[in-house]
């Protein structure tokens, strides 16, 4: 009994060597709780009855002697916590194979971390969730060790979501930059057909098109507040001709951007254009 027990007790030993080694790394057991008649010791007591003097009771002589239940994880259902840890045994498989029984005997769907009381499959969980981590950190390229695969599984209480595996706060600029890598990096990289305008590679795209001036009109490409006044926009929207401009619609290709994309690019602008 080691590895998530740390997680709820605080030991000093690592909970997850399963990662890296191959010490145990056991779910909490399910214990049977207390006695469900609040008699410390399980014996008999008594009572007086009104008619037949004393009345000896006890436990209940027919059905179950303790009010465990059965769950999954408590916050997001069995299924949820049940996948997590099959993602950590995964990693686990892929970073450690010698420590994989271990795994599946403490966190697989057999374990009693799913069998057992709420607080087991909250301790389960939170040790699957901090092997993967620890897994992520391991091997950050390996899919099996990605800390999530939805947004359930990261902490939206402080705007985390699930991206590319891993539980980020999403940026306006990273939203941009994901419809740059998107829709325009073929064209607008170093050796591309539009590198003789500007690059929109991660390193370089916030200062390549916020506040600088459009070389076909007297616009800046981004003029932060202001998705009116701002050429990139009116470039990607069809409405360059309008302002002065020339050249095609953006992308190159001629198939216009869906609409939401073109009003997410107008709202950013209109945010400030933060980075």
């Amino acid at each position: 009994m080691t590895a998530a027990l740390v997680i709820g007790c605080g030991n000093d030993s690592d909970p997850l060597d399963t990662l890296t080694t191959n010490p145990t790394a056991s779910a909490p057991m399910s214990g049977s709780g207390p006695n469900p008649s609040g008699n410390p010791d399980n014996t008999t007591s008594t009572t007086s009855d009104d008619s037949d003097g004393p009345v000896t009771e006890g436990p209940p002589t027919t059905g179950p002697t303790s009010t465990t239940s059965t769950t999954g994880d408590p916050t997001g259902g069995p299924a949820l916590g049940r996948d997590l840890c099959n993602r950590y045994i995964e990693c686990v498989a892929v970073t450690n194979p010698g420590g994989l029984l271990d795994a599946q005997e403490d966190f697989g769907e057999a374990s009693s971390c799913w069998t057992g009381t709420p607080a087991d499959a909250e301790l389960c969980l939170t040790a699957c969730k901090a092997g993967l981590a620890q897994g992520h950190e391991l091997a950050p390229d390996e899919p099996a060790c990605f800390e999530c695969a939805s947004d359930d599984e990261c902490d939206v209480g402080k705007g985390k979501t699930c991206m590319e595996g891993n539980c980020l706060v999403e940026t306006p600029g990273a939203a941009m930059q994901a419809i740059w890598d998107t829709y325009c990096i073929d064209c607008h990289v170093q050796g591309g057909s539009a590198a003789g305008w500007f690059i929109l590679t991660e390193d370089v795209a916030y200062d390549n098109i916020v506040n600088q001036p459009s070389i076909e009109v007297g616009l800046l490409r981004v003029a932060p507040g202001d998705h009116e006044n701002s050429y990139l926009w009116h470039k990607v929207n069809g409405s360059h001709v309008e302002v002065g401009g020339n050249g095609t619609r953006m992308p190159a290709t001629n198939v216009p951007l869906p609409q939401d994309v073109i009003d997410a690019i107008a709202a950013w602008i209109d945010q400030g254009a933060p980075p």
